[in-house]
């Protein structure tokens, strides 16, 4: 009897799963609304004096807009007496100015030219040493100025438009999300350390802090507590608020150390890839506009045996340090671990095994075993590679045996092609799978005890079924998914978050 591979495809998928994104709601202009009414969208955060920093100045943001091109004014407090300063876009590039009343300004850091990308764009100021420009974290502008502060502003503070007249062509279109103006300059790495976390409020120089995490009405509050609410123009029409899909963490990833992020907006061309210094990189091709994953790590040095999964070999090990991490999409990656950066110069982990004993362990958010996820496909000079992985939100870290830890793909009777997408998910997702059998299939979902938590019987016409399945209120956690066709089972392994 020919026995056939039974085929495993994992769509680690949240949408049209996931209520709320972490980076929340944003700000948005749509430009099919402009064109259909010609009426500007603004917000107007008033004139608060605090809002004239003076000596120095950080403004921050992330925008998605429809065409990089436009000269788009995103927030500025400015009037056309010399004063104030301005954030925005122009020619693809991030646009500041600031007035002292000199005229200073930065064009600079040209921005991938595909529309619908997420950016991340700052400026800061510090008298009598330079104006600088921002994207994605790095430096890509520093012009020296003079020894004055930015000139006080009389005209409020405005975001979407630009804030000396609604009537001008400078109206953004396309999401705004995570505005921080601080007073103080922030340095490039400071900026960094903040992009991808939320912003708490309680950021030392913070003066004014929109997170737009509203769902109704036409004003965002002001989160550094000084009181600048936001409020919409009478031309708002209730669609302004929408999920927002910068690359933030979630709360589990956000209290690490050394954020880092792969996304669409990074750079012009794939891969797009991390290069940290504590263990993890990430490298990914074909990153759709919206995919990201975000992470961190938890400082841990040296190796461990707690919390590995229940059928690792005797002996198996695991890194101290862990690597929260956020993710949004389907997109697969390589995760490349260098193990002497992992162990951070604590007892290292076995360098002698082959690729296949190196296991990437994954756990959920709240949990504290880990899973076996994968197992190593290259090993080369103390870094294993882990190919096409398609990251979930949760924690991961690495380990090693003298054996590989099986992953869950066998090898059985018959073909069947079996999918569970969402995975992970939130206890409701679908169970594709083909086979040419005619009857009917028994499904049973257990939990890591062994527990049944639900049973049902499906029928199975010889042609692709498309079965909705929800496990409830159930706990986090790692399930095996049983589907019996003709006498014959098949595993696999649903993580619900």
């Amino acid at each position: 009897m020919n026995r056939k591979v039974l085929t495993v495809c994992l769509a680690f998928s949240t949408i049209g799963m996931m209520a709320q994104t972490p980076a929340g709601n944003a700000f948005r202009i749509d430009y099919a609304e402009y064109q259909a009414t010609g009426a500007i969208k603004l917000l107007n955060a008033g004139n608060n004096a605090i809002l004239n920093p003076g000596d120095q100045l950080t403004v921050m943001c992330w925008i998605q807009l429809r065409d990089i091109g436009d000269n788009q004014k995103i927030i500025g407090k400015f009037n056309l007496d010399n004063t104030g300063f301005i954030l925005g876009v122009d020619q693809g590039r991030v646009y500041s100015e600031v007035w002292n009343p000199t005229h200073y300004e930065t064009l600079d850091g040209l921005m991938n030219p595909t529309a619908q990308h997420w950016h991340h764009i700052a400026m800061t100021y510090e008298r009598g040493v330079a104006i600088k420009a921002f994207m994605n974290g790095i430096e890509v502008s520093s012009d020296p100025v003079s020894n004055a502060p930015i000139s006080s502003s009389t005209n409020p503070l405005i975001i979407g438009v630009s804030s000396w007249t609604t009537m001008s062509n400078f109206q953004t279109f396309g999401n705004i999300d995570e505005i921080a103006i601080y007073n103080v300059a922030l340095t490039e790495a400071e900026i960094k350390s903040r992009i991808f976390r939320s912003i708490s409020g309680s950021e030392t120089g913070l003066i004014a802090g929109y997170d737009f995490n509203v769902t109704s009405g036409t004003s965002v509050p002001d989160l550094s507590g000084n009181g600048n609410t936001a409020n919409g123009s009478a031309t708002f029409i209730g669609t302004e608020w929408v999920t927002s899909k910068a690359p933030i963490a979630d709360d589990n990833t956000e209290v690490t150390l050394e954020l880092d992020a792969v996304w669409n907006g990074k750079s012009f061309m794939d891969p797009r890839f991390t290069s940290t210094t504590h263990g993890l990189n990430l490298i990914a091709f074909g990153l759709d506009t919206t995919d990201y994953a975000v992470f961190g790590h938890n400082g841990g040095i040296g190796i461990t045996a707690d919390d590995i999964p229940t059928n690792a070999p005797a002996g198996f090990m695991r890194t101290q340090r862990i690597w929260p991490l956020t993710s949004l999409g389907g997109a697969s990656m390589d995760m490349v671990v260098n193990i002497a950066a992992a162990c951070a110069g604590g007892t290292p982990l076995d360098i002698t095994q082959p690729a296949a004993n190196y296991t990437l362990l994954w756990r959920p958010a709240g949990s504290t075993v880990f899973a076996a996820v994968a197992n190593g496909s290259s090993f080369t000079n103390g870094v294993v590679t882990f190919d096409d992985h398609v990251p979930a939100s949760g924690a991961y870290c690495i380990g090693v045996g003298n054996s590989a830890i099986p992953i869950g793909i066998s090898e059985f009777e018959n073909s069947v092609f079996v999918r569970v997408e969402p995975n992970p998910n939130y206890g409701q997702f679908f169970l594709n799978f083909e086979s040419s059998e005619v009857g009917l299939a028994a499904v049973e979902i257990m939990d890591a005890t062994g527990k049944i938590v639900l049973q049902k019987t499906i029928r199975v016409n010889g042609s692709a079924v498309r079965e909705p399945i929800d496990l409830g209120a159930v706990a986090k956690g790692i399930y095996m998914v049983k589907l019996t066709i003709s006498g014959t089972t098949y595993d696999q392994r649903v993580v619900v978050q």
